[in-house]
């Protein structure tokens, strides 16, 4: 798959992934945009945790009379979805409707013979189907270190995905027009991306990332699967710019903007990244390779999951 430069547009502010609930705002259109609210996108507003809220294309939203019961996570990085039962007679390229990448929410109907049946937005007896080996039950999820383990392999499934400022999916091809469709993640958008393949929902942004997070000002009681935060400093308060994941010893994965030289998702290690070890590390502590401030925090309560 070919990587294209992109200018970023500063005018996009996030993504809704496929079959992704949406409100859309009465009286607001224009010129075929319409105001929409992302209730799983949560973000902070004026002290208040409310809907993800920007305008949307409004071709790219389908109307529904109920928003759908989600059970289904794609945990592969792209997967397909048929339109028919083709696995009953053997399935054809031309047999693929869509695809949908990884922390996708679905309804699955039933499952059978390595298959489930899916519901589709296009009406009530629209259906798809999808391998069983590239969704998991939300049900079904693991805890404690197990969710830590699990989102540690599945940062290290998504290296190599392009930074893409308001992206929160993987490179998707276009089925019609046989074309790679750019897009990718920013650094939210890959941490929650993490996190909500496990079907857990964080804020869309850094900052609300860190508003949201558990403080831990011991750097060595950190575990896999904690965030740190970038902030810069000459502000009247601390507004976070950057969130990376800590998946354990020295290393930490992120999304890397286009102003650094790999432009991509990687590992990279405390000291590389901050100019400090673990042990060094201190709350609010000046980071050595670009003066922002340093601040980490932890999403998951281990005495609840």
């Amino acid at each position: 798959m070919k990587f294209v430069s992109y200018e970023i547009d500063e005018n996009q502010l996030s993504q809704a992934l496929f079959y992704e609930s949406i409100y859309m705002l009465e009286g607001t259109e224009s010129d075929g945009w319409v105001m929409t609210e992302a209730p799983m996108q949560p973000n902070l507003a004026s002290g208040e945790w409310v809907p993800y809220r920007s305008y949307m294309n409004k071709s790219h939203l389908v109307p529904v009379a109920s928003f759908p019961s989600y059970n289904l996570v794609v945990v592969n990085n792209v997967a397909e979805v048929y339109g028919r039962e083709c696995h009953l007679t053997g399935c054809l390229p031309s047999d693929v409707k869509l695809e949908v990448v990884v922390a996708t929410f679905l309804e699955g109907i039933s499952h059978s013979d390595g298959w489930w049946k899916i519901r589709m937005p296009f009406g009530t007896k629209s259906f798809g189907w999808i391998r069983v080996r590239d969704v998991h039950p939300l049900s079904e999820q693991p805890k404690g270190k197990e969710l830590r383990h699990a989102l540690v392999e599945r940062s290290k499934q998504l290296l190599g995905w392009y930074y893409f400022w308001g992206g929160r999916s993987a490179f998707v091809k276009d089925l019609w027009n046989d074309k790679v469709i750019l897009t990718g993640v920013d650094c939210s958008g890959l941490v929650g991306t993490i996190y909500k393949s496990h079907g857990i929902l964080l804020p869309r942004d850094a900052d609300p990332m860190f508003r949201k997070s558990q403080n831990v000002t011991d750097p060595t009681a950190l575990l896999p699967g904690d965030l740190f935060f970038f902030a810069p400093t000459g502000r009247p308060t601390v507004h976070v710019t950057h969130v990376m994941m800590y998946i354990g010893g020295d290393k930490l994965v992120e999304s890397s903007v286009p102003s650094f030289e790999n432009n991509s998702t990687r590992i990279v290690t405390l000291r590389e990244r901050f100019g400090y070890d673990l042990q060094e590390l201190k709350w609010g502590l000046s980071a050595k390779t670009n003066g922002d401030l340093i601040f980490w925090g932890r999403m998951l309560e281990d005495s609840k999951i």
